[in-house]
């Protein structure tokens, strides 16, 4: 009779090794969303392409992002020193011999042409088209893989309240938030007892001085709520960290400096996973010249 189930008897170590394998696989694909449209021509259209050959399309489109983004980032770009404020010291660039940056969504090899647009999308050109970035799902990723790396080689420094911050919650919030005492306290969150169901919060980890503690603490309480509503494999120390970097990082509709936009670009260029955020969702979307050209009838 066939055997339906098998058991290793060394179960970690194949554990260890296909997540390693896993893992590897996954640093270096190139998990860019590339985006496809339909043609643009309706139907009955009577339009055709210019009678011009592919490369000569090809380099006038090549030129004429080139200008258009080289007018909006013109003036702004030689302060290369800046420092992005809500950040983490950036990761050191990837060793020799480590995969590179897949060439789909690599920038370009000279001074970086990009705008931004309503507040909370960074359109940048590339090596092979533009890419359209989500400024809060990208500084969230960023603080995210930060701050877990952070917490497991030096810790999580904490900023004392100079007032401390009173919660009221129902009595399951106040179970459950008890019960995260520990695991909040070394991420950096102080909570303390202040009676039936009550707490007071009386620090939070450095990087979220600016974030309001109540909001914190009811968030990460949300968020647990959810992922236990649907049995997410997360461990909680994620999850929390999860609403760190979504409180810390910046906001749609918040307009960022040249400079600021520079050095999160930057930060992106040396970091892992960066095409989506801790929650699942695309921080970049790739339009190739390809589908440029044939959007504008040039192929």
């Amino acid at each position: 009779m066939p055997k339906i189930e098998v058991r290793f008897r060394h179960s970690h170590q194949v554990h260890s090794q296909v997540l390693a394998a896993v893992t590897q696989a996954l640093r270096q694909a190139d998990l860019v969303r590339s985006v496809q449209m339909p043609d643009a021509a309706p139907a009955g259209s009577s339009f055709s392409p210019p009678a011009t050959s592919k490369h000569e399309r090809r380099e006038a489109i090549k030129q004429s992002l080139t200008e258009f983004f080289d007018r909006q980032s013109r003036g702004g770009q030689q302060q290369k020193a800046f420092t992005f404020d809500r950040s983490l010291p950036t990761q050191q660039p990837s060793p020799p011999g480590e995969q590179p940056t897949p060439a789909s969504s690599q920038p370009i090899d000279r001074p970086r042409a990009f705008i931004q647009l309503h507040g909370s999308y960074i359109v940048e050109e590339t090596a092979n088209g533009i890419s359209v970035i989500d400024q809060h799902a990208l500084h969230e990723r960023l603080l995210f893989e930060e701050l877990k790396e952070k917490r497991q080689s030096q810790g999580l420094t904490k900023q004392p309240l100079l007032v401390p911050q009173m919660i009221e919650l129902s009595p399951a919030e106040f179970l459950k938030v008890m019960s995260l005492k520990d695991g909040l306290a070394a991420l950096g969150i102080d909570i303390e007892e202040f009676g039936r169901s009550s707490l007071v919060v009386r620090a939070v980890p450095q990087q979220l001085s600016d974030c309001d503690p109540v909001e914190l603490v009811k968030d990460v309480l949300a968020e647990l709520e959810q992922e236990e509503a649907g049995q997410a494999a997360d461990s909680q120390t994620d999850v929390i960290l999860k609403v760190m970097a979504c409180k810390a990082a910046v906001k749609a509709g918040q307009r960022l400096s040249p400079q600021e936009i520079s050095a999160l670009l930057d930060k992106r260029d040396t970091g892992e996973y960066t095409s989506t955020c801790p929650h699942g969702r695309p921080s970049t979307l790739m339009f190739s010249l390809a589908e440029l050209e044939k959007q504008f009838g040039r192929r």
